[in-house]
């Protein structure tokens, strides 16, 4: 009796691609109704459990076909997450910007040339005899 549910669900997640993702809940819900069609008939065979069910390729087709949905969804999901992230990152770094440059003064300082000792309008900097 066991040994039928067991090769049932093993030859299940065989036929399911892993990037689809056959949810645990799903699977619980199809040992549970294994388990149940086991008990009222408890001489029965993988084929006509396979009857009953259908095959485990059957069912990796049903949740194939429904993957394009889910996968979209999910895809849609990872893109509004990421655009979001990205927005709230460009108004951090806008409003840091605009905190530095209103807080931060700028000051034009004078410029010296210490090699000639003269500054930038031309009037001697030192004395004759500090240089």
């Amino acid at each position: 009796m066991n040994d039928i549910k067991k090769l049932y669900i093993s030859r299940l997640r065989k036929s399911v691609p892993h990037k689809s993702g056959l949810s645990k809940k799903t699977l619980k819900q199809i040992e549970n109704d294994i388990e149940a069609c086991i008990a009222e008939k408890p001489d029965m065979d993988f084929q006509s459990l396979c009857k009953i069910f259908g095959s485990p390729e059957d069912i990796a087709e049903s949740i194939r076909e429904s993957e394009p949905q889910a996968n979209m969804l999910h895809k849609k999901r990872i893109v509004l997450v990421s655009l979001a992230v990205l927005v709230v990152l460009c108004i951090i770094i806008s409003l840091l910007v605009h905190y530095y440059m209103t807080t931060t003064t700028y000051h034009a300082e004078e410029t010296t040339n210490i090699t000639k000792g003269y500054k930038s309008d031309n009037s001697f900097l030192f004395e004759s005899g500090d240089l």
